[in-house]
């Protein structure tokens, strides 16, 4: 089973990931925040999906309503499900805001139903082509649909601030965050990002991350690879656990036609141990 998880792995790392970058070579993989809440968690009979949220491109402001698809196949379970998604987004000067509800059902189980609603607010004290220092708070709440028992299954909040500077040779940047989950249970986390941006649309970021509550102790390194065009958008993160021994890799690519989005990926975790998992996903998304 393992051996062609692992097979069926690599096709999908193939075919999702190099295309885009041999044609020319909103962040999907960001180091905290939603960035980072794309496994699929455990709750009683229910099985969460943290609905993935991408950066938006200013010129798709206003309504966004689509879809997703998605299927988990691992060493335990095979589990497929569909997200339906409602977005808006909005800039008011230097004010962006953000705010959407996904709702999540099952193939599997009926039953396993949930709904998200994520909210971020952004505030940019803006240089033009000289320095930007952006604060924001983003704010994520699932809840469990179930007909005898609904109830919160996950509660996070996220204070931000970043940095960036225009050099010669493209943008340097710095940024840093506080995850807080309040819900099942109470736990803090940090993270600091350095990352470089050029004039071409390529991008990296390279992300350090910490547990600060229940435990203190060095959680993870991510990084992430992104390559920005006008009529795609492509994406790579690795995340490693703090002893370099389990890996994730999430690659994604993005594409845009008019007022269309479209995207595809997968995420693959638990590399490196006995319990892979693969979860390759597509969706779409229109612009009102």
């Amino acid at each position: 089973m393992t051996s062609n998880i692992t097979n069926t792995g690599l096709v999908f790392f193939l075919l999702l990931v190099l295309p885009p970058f041999f044609a020319l070579s909103q962040d999907c993989c960001a180091p905290g925040g939603a960035g980072l809440a794309v496994q699929l968690v455990e709750k009683g009979e229910y099985h969460l999906k943290f609905p993935r949220r991408y950066q938006t491109r200013k010129h798709h402001l206003g309504i966004d309503l689509g879809t997703e698809a998605g299927f988990e196949e691992s060493t335990e379970k095979n589990v497929a499900d569909i997200t339906t998604r409602l977005e808006y987004n909005g800039l008011l000067g230097d004010l962006d805001m953000y705010g959407a509800f996904f709702y999540t059902a099952s193939f599997d189980n009926p039953a396993a139903r949930q709904l998200d609603a994520a909210e971020n607010i952004a505030y940019t004290l803006n240089r033009p082509g000289v320095s930007a220092l952006t604060f924001r708070l983003d704010n994520e709440d699932i809840l469990t649909l179930s007909p005898e028992n609904p109830a919160f299954g996950y509660g996070a909040l996220e204070p931000g601030v970043l940095y960036g500077k225009q050099f010669d040779f493209g943008g340097l940047s710095a940024e840093t965050g506080l995850p807080l989950g309040y819900e099942p249970d109470f736990r803090l986390g940090s993270y600091f990002t350095l990352g470089y941006e050029h004039s071409s649309g390529f991008k990296a970021g390279i992300s350090a991350n910490f547990a600060i509550k229940p435990d203190k102790a060095y959680a993870a390194t991510v990084l992430t690879l992104t390559y920005d065009h006008e009529l795609f958008y492509a994406a790579i993160a690795i995340r490693t656990d703090k002893e370099f021994k389990t890996y994730g890799i999430r690659p994604y690519t993005e594409f845009f036609i008019r007022r269309f989005t479209l995207w595809t990926g997968a995420d693959f975790g638990g590399l490196g141990t006995d319990k892979i998992a693969i979860s390759p996903f597509a969706g779409g998304k229109y612009n009102f």
